[in-house]
């Protein structure tokens, strides 16, 4: 399996984003407080089920997941600021690859309001081959 390598690509890449600022990232199992303003992200990588891509000498498995980009501003500043870092990561990621890494087509989904945050998410698929 190659969890840490796809998270090692994709975080990489993540930092490559023009005037992208990584202490606004909260990560899995890290401690995080949020920024007192502006945008903060929240990066998950969902492993899915595997499958068979070919069979050889040994078998060749795909791996397939969703990279779950959370984006978050304070309620009630509105959404412009929100969707406009949307679309800049749904085309930063859109159709990458590297190495095995394969990243598909981003989808944004309005999530609303919760414990005072108004959250939007890019939801892409990857496959690792």
């Amino acid at each position: 399996m190659n969890s840490l390598t796809i998270e090692k690509i994709i975080m990489s890449h993540l930092l490559t984003l023009p005037n992208f600022d990584k202490t606004k990232v909260a990560r899995v199992n890290h401690n995080f407080t949020p920024p007192p303003t502006g945008i903060w992200y929240r990066v998950n990588i969902v492993g899915g089920v595997n499958v068979v891509a070919c069979i050889n000498e040994k078998p060749c498995t795909r791996e397939i997941g969703t990279l779950i980009l959370q984006v978050f501003d304070r309620e009630n500043t509105g959404t412009a600021k929100l969707k406009q870092t949307c679309d800049e990561l749904a085309k930063h990621f859109a159709y990458f690859s590297q190495d095995n890494l394969e990243l598909l087509t981003p989808s944004i989904i309005n999530v609303g309001v919760d414990n005072g945050f108004y959250q939007m998410n890019v939801s892409i698929s990857y496959r690792y081959n």
